[in-house]
C-alpha cells in the first residue's frame, strides 16, 4: 500500500509519525510546495529574531530520512485525480495512491495581494517566507519594519528582537 500526503505541516507530520509507530513498513510520499522538512509555523518568527534556524524543524531536520519518507519537494500539487487515485504536480510529476492525506495548510489572505511583487514586502506565514525576510534584512541592513497584521504570528513579528528595532 502507498500512501501520499499533500502537504508536509504539522498534521501531516504527525500522521506520517503516528503510521510509522504503528508499524506501517509500506511507502509514504509527502509532496510539498516548499523545500524543508516539516517545521512548526508557530516559531518560525524567533528564527527571524536570531534563534538557529534548525529550531524550526520540531520533528528533526532528518525527519524524511527518520521516518522513511519520500518527499517530494518545491513542486506543489495541483490537481488531485480520486477516481484514478493520482495527484498531479505543477512540474508534471504524477504519484499513485491508495491512501491520500490531504493536509496542504491554509493560504493567508492579503488585502492587496499585489503587494506582495513590491521590492521588500514579504508574506509572513512560511518558512520560505522567513528565509526570503532574513536575507533581504541581511543584504540590505534593514533595522527598522513595518508588520500588518495583529495576529499571533504578526504579534511575534512585531516583539522587539532583542534590540528593540523592529516596531
Amino acid at each position: 500500500m502507498k500512501v501520499v500526503t499533500v502537504g508536509t505541516g504539522m498534521a501531516a507530520a504527525e500522521f506520517v509519525q503516528r503510521l510509522r509507530l504503528d508499524g506501517f513498513s509500506d511507502e509514504i510520499v509527502m509532496c510539498s510546495d516548499e523545500d524543508f522538512a516539516p517545521y512548526s509555523p508557530c516559531v518560525i518568527p524567533f528564527y527571524l529574531a536570531g534563534e538557529p534556524f534548525d529550531t524550526v524543524f520540531w520533528k528533526g531536520k532528518d525527519f524524511y530520512r527518520h521516518y522513511r519518507v519520500t518527499p517530494r519537494l518545491s513542486d506543489p500539487v495541483v490537481e488531485v485525480d480520486a477516481e484514478k487515485r493520482i495527484v498531479r504536480t505543477a512540474a508534471g510529476r504524477t504519484e499513485v495512491y491508495d491512501r491520500l492525506f490531504y493536509a496542504a495548510g491554509a493560504r493567508s489572505w492579503y488585502p492587496c495581494p499585489e503587494w506582495l511583487e513590491t521590492q521588500g514586502v514579504f508574506g509572513f506565514k512560511t518558512l520560505t517566507d522567513m528565509v526570503a525576510i532574513d536575507k533581504y534584512i541581511k543584504e540590505h541592513n534593514i533595522k527598522k519594519g513595518v508588520v500588518f497584521g495583529g495576529g499571533f504570528i504578526g504579534v511575534d513579528a512585531a516583539w522587539p528582537c532583542g534590540t528593540g528595532a523592529w516596531i
